[in-house]
């Protein structure tokens, strides 16, 4: 008899401890689901110097008059993400600022974003159709920089490229731990706008997290066609990214090349050449913790020409060469508010042998940041 209850009780115990297990180990049943996130930056700024006869060119402030000043949004994002299934995520996003208005001058907004993402399709990796971030500065420099809200990044300051395009984009790693990376991207070249041609753009990266994901290294590089001068001209962009981070301070340099294919006259005497134009910049930057999640630091510096193989002669747009400086202030009364004092500086030096000198442009800022998460 007592064997029999013995047997019993191990049953009994055994069913006990299975049925534990089991519920452990048991996974929750998927529910669709959706969050809708945001974020908003702007600043009031004022032209403290400034050029009095010559106000154009790329930058932020370039067309802004001498002791003009204005508050501003620069940046209004509004997105929704919607889990349709554990892998497969649709996102749409909104953006809007001082730069995208309706026809009598007020705010409104336009489609940034819209995407399905499709991951691990292919293993460790995720697959985007539709409207989605581009490799040019989107995924990994922009990130690691931090500070777009200060300053754009110098490909997208300098109109380089585009952030996003609408296409196919496979992003992911070679590895489970992200070590090596990669990017490839088959899309209009449009961005925002419909296409209207037959010509494709074609974007690829590849990146490394070395060193404890502590040294980050890209190379990338994008390819497309354009009508320039009534005859298809290729452009092709290259750009490296190094940045080394820890929890205390980043540091990061970033080169980038664009070679236009005819895309300039020369004009001489006797005769008209369409000849190659060469865009080249770098940048350097810097940002540190100076009290944990209260205060940070943040400075850069830009050189940037339009045309290295700038001749005399070259019908151009724009004959200087240009450095940026960028200075400031991180204050964070919440982790996801920022208030952040901050200097901006473009200096102008002309190429042309008969120079046209012009003046800084020193902007003085107060940017503020917040996240709605």
């Amino acid at each position: 008899m007592k064997t029999k209850i013995l047997s019993l009780g191990v049953i009994i115990m055994t069913m006990f401890f299975s049925g534990s297990l089991m519920a452990q180990t048991e996974q929750p049943e998927f529910k669709p689901s959706g969050k809708v996130w945001g974020y908003a930056f702007g600043d009031f700024a004022y032209k403290a110097g400034s050029d009095t006869t010559i106000t154009f060119g790329a930058t932020e402030y370039a067309k802004m008059k001498k002791e003009e000043s204005k508050f501003a949004f620069r940046r209004i994002y509004l997105g929704y993400d919607y889990k349709f299934a554990p892998k497969l995520t649709g996102k749409i996003l909104l953006e809007g600022g001082d730069n995208v208005l309706t026809s009598d001058g007020k705010r409104t907004v336009f489609i940034k974003g819209a995407e399905l993402e499709w991951k691990d399709l292919v293993p460790n990796s995720a697959l985007y159709i539709g409207q989605s971030s581009t490799p040019t500065w989107s995924l990994i420099p922009e990130k690691i920089w931090a500070y777009r809200s200060a300053e754009k990044t110098i490909t997208d300051a300098r109109k380089l490229g585009k952030s996003n395009d609408f296409g196919v984009r496979l992003t992911g790693s070679f590895d489970k731990e992200g070590v090596l990376g990669y990017t490839i991207m088959f899309g209009n070249g449009t961005a925002e706008k419909v296409e209207f041609d037959k010509f494709k753009k074609v974007y690829g990266s590849l990146n490394a997290s070395l060193l404890d994901k502590k040294l980050i290294i890209e190379l990338y590089g994008d390819y497309e066609k354009s009508i320039r001068f009534d005859e298809e001209q290729p452009t092709t962009t290259f750009k490296a990214f190094l940045a080394y981070q820890t929890e205390k301070f980043t540091i990061g340099f970033e080169p980038v090349l664009q070679v236009q294919k005819k895309a300039k006259q020369h004009v001489e005497p006797d005769a008209t050449h369409v000849l190659d134009a060469k865009p080249f910049g770098y940048t350097i930057f810097a940002r540190g913790t100076l009290k944990k999640d209260k205060l940070s630091a943040f400075a850069r510096f830009d050189a940037f020409s339009f045309d290295m193989d700038y001749e005399e002669g070259d019908d151009v747009d724009n004959p200087y060469d240009e450095n940026f400086f960028l200075l400031g202030f991180d204050f964070t009364p919440h982790p996801n508010w920022h208030i952040m004092p901050n200097i901006w500086v473009n200096t102008y030096e002309d190429k042309r042998s008969d120079k046209t000198d012009r003046d800084p442009d020193v902007v003085p800022r107060l940017t503020f940041f917040f996240n709605l998460k």
